[in-house]
């Protein structure tokens, strides 16, 4: 999700009862909680794959949520003068928690579990984009603004609905991973929403089954119970392999990719190749591909590009 998904939501949660009952200290050290996970982005500063290879990490694991709390806590203790540790501590544990639940949500991945397992964990309920927390989420923090005597019940609504609407999007899910198990007798990889262009539609979903040939792709929508499907075939990585050393972000690219498919075109003045991940591909455009990158007849790197927007 966007920084200013989770700057919001913590703005309106905090209205529960967080900012009525413990004031400006600690209602800040929540909102700043929830956004801190996200200080991993400082990465691109670094290297401009680092992002790709450390975004959702140690910051979204549990272990750091109970760390980077604590330092959040200690850090308004001692600036503030603030007389509760514990409570200052509590409300950052729960506003990195929120966070990082919201993060689950959607399939871009969040290791959880590091530094023991590097496994990327998903509801797959979203792809990247937040419609359907940002919306409700901003009208509720103006109407917070604009009615400060109704600011808990404002919250309870907007989150009600939210909750809801995670729930609506579940259902839709189960009843689509139903569906292709009936046309394939087998319970796809992965599904979650069916291309970067229908996130906002909740009835249309793609589900991922692995093949020798390659990921075969079904595209389901729910409210009319139909299915279509095509063959993506993946990215060979033993031909990619000799392209690998010669790239970092090729490397980071397919480290970060759950169902990375591409394609490699030579011509006489060197080699193209293009690679996308199948959680991104656009519907009407099926080969939507994230990175391209060029290298010259001896092998070497020209250009490489990144970008959800695709290439």
């Amino acid at each position: 999700m966007e920084g200013i998904t989770h700057t919001l939501s913590g703005v309106v949660v905090s209205s529960l009862g967080i900012r009525q009952g413990f004031g400006t200290t600690v209602t800040t050290a929540f909102i700043i909680s929830t956004v801190f996970p996200d200080i991993d982005f400082l990465a691109m500063w670094i290297n401009r794959y680092y992002y790709l290879r450390y975004h959702r990490g140690i910051t979204h694991s549990l272990l750091g949520i109970l760390i980077f709390s604590f330092l959040i806590a200690l850090i308004f203790y001692l600036s503030t003068g603030h007389s509760d540790f514990k409570i200052l501590y509590l409300v950052s544990l729960a506003g990195m928690a929120m966070h990082v639940g919201f993060d689950f949500l959607n399939s871009y991945g969040t290791q959880i579990l590091l530094p023991f397992s590097s496994q990327k964990y998903s509801l797959d309920l979203d792809i990247i984009f937040d419609l359907w927390f940002i919306g409700p989420l901003v009208f509720g923090s103006l109407a917070i603004y604009v009615f400060p005597k109704s600011q808990r019940i404002i919250a309870l609504l907007i989150l009600t609905l939210i909750l809801l609407s995670v729930a609506f999007r579940y259902v839709q899910r189960q009843r689509a991973i139903g569906l292709i198990c009936v046309a394939q007798s087998e319970k796809p990889l992965a599904t979650f929403p069916a291309g970067m262009e229908s996130f906002y539609n909740p009835f249309l979903w793609r589900g991922v089954i692995l093949r020798e040939d390659g990921y075969l792709s079904y595209e389901v929508d729910t409210s009319r119970r139909k299915i279509t499907s095509s063959i993506v075939h993946s990215c060979d990585k033993v031909i990619l392999a000799k392209y690998m050393s010669r790239s970092e972000l090729l490397r980071t690219f397919l480290l970060w990719a759950r169902f990375p498919f591409g394609t490699v075109e030579k011509d006489d003045s060197g080699t193209t190749i293009l690679c996308g991940d199948l959680r991104f591909a656009s519907r009407e455009k099926p080969n939507y591909f994230l990175l391209r990158m060029r290298l010259d007849r001896q092998g070497n790197e020209i250009s490489s590009r990144f970008s959800f927007r695709g290439v």
